[in-house]
């Protein structure tokens, strides 16, 4: 019987690893696996051609079990020309039994995560995280993939 793990790790894996949409890969490593407050993580995507009108746009997050919630909350600032629109989002870490989702090995989880669909492209993003503590711990890598609309979507 093959474990559960590896099954939802190999799904995610042939879901992702086949697309050739991606127009945008950006990830930030955390000092210390430690993300503070008052550190934004930008992302300038004005050299991403418009090759499409629509866009997906999906936040990447790699965390360990030093994560001290079973969710987290992220406020999001998307640039458009003279425009700025300011979401606050809020992600599922773990399963109810306490269990965290992503794909990984051991300690470590990787989370792919719906930022928005079907969008304009933002000419920047700024993302903070929006939890109670100012320095959140089990933070390792934050990122963003930008995944053009094509007609056929």
């Amino acid at each position: 019987m093959i474990p559960n793990r590896l099954l939802v790790f190999c799904a995610g894996w042939l879901i992702f690893s086949c697309s050739t949409d991606w127009v945008y890969i950006k990830t930030y490593d955390i000092d210390r696996q430690v993300w503070h407050m008052d550190s934004a993580v930008s992302f300038d995507l004005t050299t991403v051609a418009d090759r499409a009108s629509k866009v997906d746009l999906y936040l990447t997050l790699d965390n360990d079990d030093r994560f001290p919630f079973n969710n987290l909350y992220v406020f999001v600032d998307k640039h458009f020309n003279n425009k700025i629109i300011k979401d606050t989002l809020q992600y599922q870490m773990t399963k109810p039994n306490g269990k965290w989702l992503g794909t990984g090995f051991g300690h470590y989880k990787e989370n792919i995560l719906i930022l928005d669909t079907n969008t304009i492209k933002p000419s920047k993003i700024i993302i903070t995280h929006g939890m109670r503590l100012t320095k959140l711990p089990g933070i390792s890598r934050v990122g963003l993939i930008v995944d053009q609309k094509t007609l056929y979507d």
